[in-house]
């Protein structure tokens, strides 16, 4: 109807009144919906075809977070079952402060590491 009403179906000033109306008012503005519909639908495949790749992406940054997080809290525990480190100007330990058990806690908990192990990162989002 919008783009091909028949001029013989309908004769006299309403019907060409109604004609004009439909080419001058309704017709463009139900064009530019259409034309936003199609643009808002795009968007959204484009949008659904990524979203598989960004929850994977998310769980691994939680996953990665979480064993970042377990490394932390597991080289915190070593550091606080510590003896005190010495005070300022009290003799040093004999052995080297680099050896003792405090300085790899504290190195560990500095880095995130525990265990030997090390926090990983994973492939953020671009």
């Amino acid at each position: 109807m919008l783009h091909g009403a028949a001029d013989g179906e309908w004769r006299g000033q309403a019907a060409i009144a109604f004609r004009d109306l439909l080419d001058d008012d309704v017709r463009p503005k139900i064009d530019k919906c259409v034309e936003a519909f199609d643009d808002a639908h795009s968007a959204l495949s484009t949008w659904s075809t990524s979203l598989d790749g960004y929850q994977s992406r998310a769980a691994n940054c939680e996953k990665w977070a979480a064993e970042a997080q377990a490394d932390a809290d597991a080289a915190r525990a070593v550091l606080s079952d510590l003896p005190a480190k010495p005070a300022p100007g009290a003799p040093a330990p004999e052995d080297d402060r680099r050896e003792s058990p405090y300085w790899g806690a504290r190195s560990c908990a500095a880095s995130g590491q525990s265990n030997g192990s090390r926090a990983r990162r994973p492939t953020l989002l671009r």
